[in-house]
């Protein structure tokens, strides 16, 4: 009966009582309650895991918001005034006024994939590249000042600052890559000395004209369009696939 009492009271008072008999004497012993400790991962703000963020695209700015142009042929426009574009790197590419562009820095047999040489999509593209690399150019101070192939990669970066589609920039970027103009090591265009009297008298350099892309480039362009299509590569995948 008096152990009934003391577990009734100690179960009453929130404790729980050892209870041991010694010689035949009651003895209590009061444990504390058990306290539960809350696993510390538990008291952790777990955060949701990210995905990882698609690279961001080359960004460039133009200076201005278009190219002003004046037709100066059937298929070729002028440039009226200065024209700057800036790219990823903060590097400034200069098409002084007066420059020439009829986008033939891609060959006819890749416009099927690239559509059009020139349209209000990408003529501010076309402007600053051919001030660098269009023969009808030779005389501005542009004029093949740039490694070739870098001026083919700031084309790809100044098609994707007008809004044109990532896909359709490589796709075009590619084409003048393996067709277009190049110059210096590995050139594709042998140069040839004249005298011209309209230069005062002056040597330049006349680039010939090329005989267009061999058979071997141009299966190597449809081979690098599918892998385009099906791959979907990053600029810098792509540019490493053509210069490598």
């Amino acid at each position: 009966m008096v152990r009934r009492i003391i577990l009734y009271l100690s179960i009453t008072l929130g404790c729980i009582t050892q209870i041991a008999i010694v010689d035949n004497d009651l003895s209590l012993t009061a444990v504390q309650p058990a306290v539960t400790v809350e696993n510390p991962i538990n008291q952790i703000a777990v955060k949701q895991m990210a995905p990882t963020p698609t690279p961001p695209l080359p960004k460039g700015e133009f200076l201005s918001p278009h190219a002003k142009v004046s037709r100066s042929g059937r298929d070729s426009w002028i440039l009226d005034e200065d024209f700057v574009y800036v790219d990823s790197i903060g590097k400034k590419w200069v098409a002084p006024a007066g420059t020439i562009t009829d986008g033939a820095s891609i060959p006819q047999v890749f416009l099927s994939a690239t559509g059009e040489r020139l349209d209000g999509d990408y003529i501010d593209a076309a402007v600053i590249h051919d001030a660098y690399c269009q023969s009808d150019n030779l005389h501005l101070d542009t004029y093949q000042q740039e490694p070739w192939q870098y001026v083919h990669y700031v084309f790809y970066e100044a098609l994707l600052t007008s809004g044109v589609p990532e896909q359709k920039a490589q796709i075009m970027y590619t084409a003048v890559y393996l067709g277009g103009p190049r110059w210096g090591d590995n050139t594709a265009i042998v140069p040839e000395i004249v005298f011209d009297p309209s230069q005062n008298g002056r040597v330049i350099e006349t680039p010939k004209a090329p005989s267009g892309p061999t058979q071997a480039e141009i299966d190597q362009f449809l081979d690098v369009v599918e892998w385009i299509e099906t791959e979907n590569p990053s600029g810098g995948e792509l540019r490493a696939k053509l210069e490598g």
